[in-house]
């Protein structure tokens, strides 16, 4: 039963490790289509719209946020492997 239980857990970790790193990327992707979309709002209407847009952020995003910064960051992932 506890071995059962070991290979559940090890699973699960493997399960969560993919998780966050699909979290990350799905982060990117959102940041780039706000970006895109600020572009369009701003260039063809109110400014004070786009920046509404922007407000919207909750405590997920800001974590997944540190995270997709430090995996596109080269002297984060550097300090990492030292």
């Amino acid at each position: 039963e506890l071995r059962r239980l070991k290979e559940k857990y090890e699973m699960l970790a493997v399960e969560l490790e993919k998780t966050k790193a699909d979290n990350v990327q799905l982060y990117g992707k959102i940041r780039y289509v706000q970006d895109y979309s600020h572009e369009k709002i701003v260039s063809r209407g109110p400014k004070k719209y786009a920046e509404d847009i922007e407000s919207g952020s909750s405590d997920v995003e800001t974590k997944y946020k540190k995270m997709y910064e430090d995996d596109i960051n080269p002297f984060a992932a550097f300090s990492r492997k030292v």
